[in-house]
This record gives C-alpha cells, structure tokens and sequence, in this order.
C-alpha cells in the first residue's frame, strides 16, 4: 500500500542522531496542523518525563506510527503495514540505543499482534535487534492522571536501560 495522494509525509522531530526514538499514536488534527507528531500539549508534557530522567529532547527523535492517516476510513493492519517501512528506515539511519512506544496501537503494531499495554507497559522486548520499552501515550496520562505513576516506572525503566 502506498501512501495516499496529496499526503504531506511528516518524518518526526527530533536528531538523526538521537539516542531514544519515540512512536506515537497516528496524527490528530493539531499535529497535522502544527506538522509535529504530538500535539503542543502533549509534546510539553513528554518533555518533561525525558527530562525527569536525566535527558533532553536533543536525545529524542519522536515520529508518528503513520506517516498519512487515512482519511474518513478505520486504521487498517495494511496501512500500518505500510508506513513501518518508513520507520525502519529511519531506525537504519537514526540507529537509537532505545525505542519508547507511546500507546496501544504502536506496541501492538511493533509486535504484530495485540498486547495490553495495561499489563505490558514497562516491559523491554526487541524490534529489529533494537530494545523498546512500550508506555502511555502523554495525552491519555493527561487524560487520565492515576497513569502518572505507571508512566514514571517505565521512564525509570528506559532510565536505567540507558545507564
């Protein structure tokens, strides 16, 4: 499947040189607006879990799980299928130490198949020989506060995994 006509692919923000690579949920409106792969709020937000663990956003390189979101139709397996080519290639060049995978959609779909984030958040596992460390996304913690302490256990966790 190939990206659809008139798509304004967005590779992420961030380094090419970045030591943690970051995927989030598809775009919503404001970060197809704003051209950034989280929205104002929750890019701030994130900041701060990178910073509570003793990083900075020049270490993060952060990309959407899909590259252009289908318009007026459901999400399908095929278009994710499609847009992690994109991905991979930007792990080829990137080359991070880590992954952090923010939400439900982009831990199943880096494991091809569905994972409870609720069960599995925190837990290393390898895609493509590259360690992730699957967590929230920042606008549902925002969403839903008693996230926070989840959310600081996994930072923690891809803390000491960087150590």
């Amino acid at each position: 499947m190939q990206p659809s006509q008139g798509c304004k692919e967005n590779p992420g923000i961030g380094r090419a040189d970045s030591k943690i690579f970051v995927i989030a949920l598809p775009p919503g409106p404001e970060e197809e607006k704003n051209d950034v792969p989280l929205s104002l709020e929750a890019l701030e937000f994130f900041k701060k879990w990178i910073e509570a663990i003793q990083f900075t956003m020049n270490d993060v390189f952060i990309t959407n799980i899909l590259k252009c979101p289908p318009k007026g139709t459901p999400i399908s397996k095929e278009h994710i299928e499609a847009c992690f080519a994109y991905i991979d290639r930007q792990l080829e060049i990137i080359q991070p130490s880590l992954i952090i995978t923010l939400g439900q959609l982009t831990l199943s779909a880096c494991r091809k198949r569905f994972i409870d984030l609720a069960r599995s958040h925190g837990e290393l596992f390898q895609y493509k020989e590259i360690p992730v460390i699957p967590t929230y996304h920042p606008s549902e913690v925002l969403a839903n506060p008693v996230l926070k302490k989840a959310v600081w256990n996994d930072m923690k966790n891809a803390r000491n995994f960087l150590s």
